[in-house]
Order: structure tokens, then C-alpha cells, then sequence
């Protein structure tokens, strides 16, 4: 067990895994002799016990090792992403479509920031119910923007040649805060605590083309996902509102993460919200 389990905590910790914790295993008292039999009883449990605990921290310690290769085999051996063009599913346009909507109306569920967003639409509303509608142009028009770019990506990008690697390190420092993890396709949102990383990626495409990408949160250890002809179009998996992952055949996966379908019905329930009482205001000729 211990020469399974000490390269891949070795490796975990240079790639930012979480590690078991290892127990230090007290010696064995030796059996007691010349002692009679009936009072053998606690020894002999005490052993069985011992017993049942070595072989629960071997299952444990299993798991871990197991667990580990499987997630470090997600950076060395990602899932293989067919040549595109390649069909896009509806989940994934709906949720790259929401994820403009997402990045900017989630900071109106905290207090401080509804109450200057209520404001805003308040005073809008005093002329004219329907007048602030026209805040929702301009988050229209982003979000329609960033989503043509990232859908375009899913259905002609490919995953590009790393040529180098390097990593930098922030200035602040975050103290259980829930960043999101990548090994390979798979992401995973962990509570965090240290400095923020930014990692640096040159790459080349199959075209020929070579290209710069930066990502940023903790050390990002996921595949690229580049438009082969232009070089300013590069992607992390978790820049991507759908969190893509390819099956078997190199064609994307339909399904989602549970945490992109919450944020994407999340904003879809706050565009319908704000439409539903701007309507609603001007058919009861009502002003704020």
C-alpha cells in the first residue's frame, strides 16, 4: 500500500489535490503469556479489533489511490475531442446563451446591489413602465455576443498542442472561497483558500496558428479549447457556461452539470422576472 500511496500523494500535492490523512500506527503490545485463559478475552478482541481498523484504512486508502489515478489520469490522458465541425445540443446552446445573462445578474441577488438595481428601474419606471426595458438591451446584446463566440468554438475548435506552461501568483489571498477545479474536462467547485493563480498557456493549432491563453482562479491543470484559425479565441472549460465534455465518439456530451442548468434557469427566471413586472406595470398603468 505504501508504494502505491506515496507517488500519487506526491503528485497530489504538486497539483494541488487533496490529500488522506495517514494515521501513525501505534506498535503492537505483545501477547501476554502465562496468563490464564478466561482472562485472554480483552487481548484477543483487542486484536480483532485492530484487525477490523487496518483493514478499514486499507479500503480507505484504496479508495483515495484509486480516486486520485482516476482524476490524474484526466490530465494525461483527457477524453479525445473529434474533428469539427461537430454538432452543438441544445443544452449547451441554452446554457452558453443564459451564461452572458449569469455573469452579470447574479450580483443583483446580493442586498446592497438589488437596491441600487431597484433604484435604477424605479426611476426609469417613472416615465414609462416599459422604459426600463432598455437596460436589458445592452445585457441583450453581451450575452448574445459572448454565446455566438463560445458556440462557434464548440462546433469548429479543437484542442490545441501546449507548447509552454507557466504559472503566476496574485497578490490577494481568498479564505474558503468556492473556486472551481479542472482536471482535463472535469470540473468540480471546491472551498479554496490561498492565493489566486493565473495560469499561462502558449499553444498551436493544427492550422499552424500560435496563440496565448490565460486563465485565472486556482491553478488550472484542464485542456484548451481553440478555434484553429484564430488565434484570440481560446477557451477553459470552466469559460464555457455548459462545462463541455466529448464522449466516446469525440462529439460533445449532452448533459450538463447540475450546477450550469441551477445558473441557467437561475437567469432565465431573473430576463422573465424583470420583463414579466415591466409588462405587467404598463398594463395596469401603474408607475413605480
Amino acid at each position: 500500500m505504501r508504494l502505491r500511496l506515496l507517488p500519487v500523494i506526491s503528485r497530489a500535492i504538486s497539483q494541488g489535490g487533496d490529500i488522506p490523512v495517514l494515521p501513525d500506527y501505534a506498535p503492537l503490545e505483545p501477547f501476554p503469556s502465562g496468563v490464564p485463559d478466561a482472562m485472554l478475552d480483552g487481548y484477543t478482541r483487542r486484536f480483532s479489533d485492530l484487525a477490523a481498523y487496518y483493514e478499514s484504512e486499507r479500503s480507505r486508502l484504496s479508495a483515495f489511490v484509486d480516486g486520485a489515478a482516476a482524476e490524474l489520469s484526466e490530465i494525461d490522458r483527457p477524453a479525445p475531442l473529434g474533428p469539427g465541425p461537430r454538432a452543438v445540443p441544445a443544452s449547451y446552446q441554452f446554457a452558453e446563451i443564459m451564461r452572458g445573462y449569469w455573469i452579470v445578474l447574479r450580483w443583483v441577488l446580493f442586498p446592497p446591489i438589488f437596491m441600487v438595481f431597484a433604484m435604477l428601474v424605479g426611476v426609469s419606471s417613472m416615465a414609462h413602465p416599459l422604459l426600463s426595458l432598455v437596460l436589458l438591451l445592452p445585457l441583450s446584446v453581451y450575452a448574445s455576443i459572448r454565446a455566438s463566440r463560445r458556440i462557434d468554438v464548440l462546433r469548429r475548435g479543437e484542442v490545441p498542442q501546449i507548447v509552454s506552461r507557466t504559472l503566476g501568483y496574485g497578490s490577494g489571498r481568498m479564505r474558503n472561497w468556492p473556486m472551481t477545479f479542472t482536471r482535463g474536462w472535469k470540473t468540480e467547485v471546491r472551498a479554496y483558500s490561498g492565493s489566486g493563480h493565473t495560469t499561462q498557456f502558449q499553444y498551436r493549432t493544427s492550422r499552424g496558428v500560435f496563440g496565448t491563453a490565460s486563465i485565472s482562479g486556482v491553478e488550472y491543470f484542464g485542456v484548451l479549447v481553440v478555434d484553429p484559425e484564430r488565434a484570440d479565441l481560446a477557451y477553459g472549460v470552466p469559460d464555457f457556461g455548459s462545462m463541455p465534455r466529448p464522449d466516446p465518439r469525440g462529439l460533445w456530451d449532452p448533459s450538463i452539470p447540475l450546477r450550469a442548468w441551477m445558473a441557467s434557469f437561475a437567469s432565465l427566471g431573473l430576463v422573465v422576472a424583470w420583463v414579466t413586472v415591466c409588462i405587467a406595470l404598463t398594463v395596469m398603468g401603474v408607475d413605480l
